[in-house]
């Protein structure tokens, strides 16, 4: 267990340090930015949160997420999102990132979803399935798949 809790931390700041390097280097310059309210079911928990993207390409998002469940639990979250672009108003997305909450621990998260664009706004809908490192042995195994539904306007 030890070894992922390791390996999971280097993955954090890995996301972390490309997120920023969106934002301090020319070269990867984030294309534009957007902030996003979001509520989701995860893990058998409510959470209300925030979620800010950087859009590096047309295709690629860097993507960090905080949030809080309704028993005080906190969830944080750095994805890697590929966007397919299909129509200016209809974009499905897939990805792959690493979280850390103090309800289950550290994971690994698989998602999909879509965003529809709609004056302005980005209404999102997705699914995440994690694969979680150290759930306690007294506890019971929580549901790895969860929902996400969420408003975004860019800056």
């Amino acid at each position: 267990m030890g070894k992922e809790v390791f390996v999971l931390k280097k993955l954090l700041i890995f996301f972390l340090v490309l997120f920023l390097l969106s934002f301090l280097s020319p070269e990867i310059m984030a294309q534009n930015f957007s902030v996003q309210g979001n509520v989701s079911y995860w893990a058998g928990q409510v959470w209300i949160g925030a979620t800010a993207r950087a859009h590096l390409t047309d295709n690629f998002t860097a993507r960090a997420s905080l949030g809080v469940a309704m028993q005080r639990y906190i969830r944080a979250s750095f994805d890697g999102i590929y966007n397919f672009k299909l129509t200016e108003e209809f974009d499905p997305f897939v990805g792959a990132g690493v979280s850390y909450s103090t309800f289950v621990g550290p994971s690994i998260d698989l998602l999909g979803g879509v965003n529809f664009r709609v004056e302005g706004f980005r209404l999102n809908a997705e699914a995440t399935y994690s694969i979680f490192f150290a759930v306690p042995a007294e506890e019971p195994r929580p549901n790895p798949l969860g929902i996400r539904v969420g408003m975004s306007f860019s800056l």
